[in-house]
């Protein structure tokens, strides 16, 4: 995935190979969540079910630690491949993100 994400930001939009690119990325992210969801998660709630929940909360404040260095680079790219309705509720998941994990007065 990581290949197909920085040969996509290396490609130009309009590129003929772009569409293609951008539609295996898609299968590979669809087939990796099928995997988590199928596989994954049900071993999880079997082997740790007392823990989901705390793990959810520390995975989700992770994320949200890890997206905030790049909150502009993905509002950016969100307005260039969505609508403006979705760029808007990026910058709003974004800025909820944010808001999460940063440090309170």
């Amino acid at each position: 995935m990581r290949t197909l994400i920085a040969s996509l930001r290396a490609m130009p939009h309009e590129s003929v190979g772009y569409e293609d690119s951008f539609h295996e990325l898609m299968r590979e992210v669809l087939h990796h969540v099928a995997d988590e969801e199928t596989i994954i998660l049900p071993l999880a709630e079997e082997l740790l079910p007392d823990q989901l929940g705390e793990l959810g909360v520390r995975m989700m404040k992770r994320r949200a630690q890890l997206l905030r260095p790049h909150v502009r680079e993905i509002a950016v790219s969100s307005m260039r491949a969505f609508p403006l309705l979705c760029a808007a509720v990026a910058a709003g998941t974004a800025y909820l993100a944010w808001a999460a994990v940063r440090p309170r007065s």
